[in-house]
């Protein structure tokens, strides 16, 4: 089913037509992984590389997710997936 913009769906989140949502997040998300990485970087683990990564990737997410701007993002991502879901 494709996406359909509706005022419904407009009226729960209000981004302006300027901002590239996927490029912002993604360089939230490299800040936020830099910083994360920095932590374990001299510490010693039994985890393998892809562990690792991971785990700075899961941990990046979390934080990106419940922070500031980009919780009313995610929290209104998944209101409207819940409604096309619904359909």
């Amino acid at each position: 089913m494709p996406f359909r913009r509706s005022e419904e769906y407009g009226s729960k989140l209000k981004i302006p037509s300027d901002f590239d949502l996927l490029s912002e997040l993604g360089e939230e998300s490299l800040k936020c992984m830099t910083q994360i990485g920095r932590k374990y970087e001299d510490m010693m683990t039994d985890l393998d590389a892809e562990t690792l990564m991971t785990k700075i990737y899961s941990e990046a997410l979390r934080a990106i997710i419940s922070s500031g701007v980009w919780a009313k993002v995610f929290a209104s991502i998944s209101e409207i997936s819940t409604l096309l879901l619904k359909k």
